[in-house]
């Protein structure tokens, strides 16, 4: 009878051993469902990353052709509207060409925005070094300004152009901050600088500087005496219709060469 007991027992202690390793079994697999045998296709999808949702797209459709034929449809338009008009390079713009380059010489690169011009000048204080330039791609439009438009009768003056002359002597530089439409030229205002580079970055170096009063505000005839000083330099409306007029035409040029870089690009 006691051998009885201790076999009792002992088959009372395995079975609940048996029973506490299955309950750790359970909680350590939190992912499987009691009683059921966790799905392949489960166990797949949580080891490897889904190929469809890696960003995998198919082969390209028709986009790209399409694309390129627009994009040579519009470079065939202004070319043909190009020719029409007589060519690129107008006779009144040929025409103010030869007469500003007749004192500075002009500097650009093909599909910058940048256009320089230069020179050297004797002024009775001494010899100078004088800077214009502008940026074909800044400018408003004059009717944007007006509150009211402007009568069919009367010619709008089109885009207004901000350029900025410098003139360098004697370590100092005197910059003019203007603006130019197909007729004349304006000045808003004038910095005196320290410094005889005339290519340095001004707004950089001398970002809080002093920047002057409005030229508006000067009395008349102080505004006379600086437009004066700029004629003298030729700075005057010839050259801002000089500028007006190369503005839209390198900026004409820049679109036309846009156009091929991006047709060749998307040709490939």
């Amino acid at each position: 009878r006691n051998s009885r007991k201790i076999l009792c027992a002992t088959a009372l202690c395995c079975l609940r051993t048996m029973l506490l390793r299955h309950v750790l079994h359970t909680m350590a697999l939190p992912l499987r469902v009691r009683g059921a045998r966790p799905s392949l296709t489960r166990w797949a999808t949580l080891a490897r990353p889904n190929v469809l949702l890696a960003g995998v797209r198919p082969l390209s459709s028709g986009a790209g052709a399409t694309l390129s034929r627009l994009l040579d449809r519009e470079l065939k338009l202004e070319r043909e509207e190009e020719e029409r008009n007589g060519g690129a390079v107008t006779p009144e713009l040929m025409e103010l060409r030869d007469i500003v380059t007749q004192h500075m010489g002009i500097s650009e690169e093909a599909g910058s925005n940048l256009v320089t011009l230069k020179m050297d000048f004797d002024s009775a204080a001494g010899p100078e070094k004088v800077k214009v330039f502008f940026n074909v791609q800044e400018y408003t439009n004059e009717e944007d300004l007006i509150d009211e438009p402007v009568p069919e009768e009367e010619d709008s003056a089109g885009n207004i152009y901000p350029f900025e002359v410098r003139v360098a002597r004697g370590g100092r530089v005197m910059r003019f901050y203007c603006q130019a439409n197909a007729q004349q030229f304006t000045v808003e205002n004038v910095v005196v600088s320290k410094g005889d580079d005339i290519d340095a970055d001004f707004d950089e170096k001398d970002a809080y500087q002093y920047q002057g009063p409005s030229f508006d505000d000067l009395e008349p005839d102080l505004q006379t005496a600086f437009i004066e000083f700029l004629n003298e330099r030729y700075v005057d409306d010839t050259l801002a219709c000089f500028i007006a007029s190369y503005a839209d035409y390198k900026e004409q040029q820049n679109y036309l060469q846009w156009l091929q870089d991006a047709e060749e690009f998307v040709k490939g």
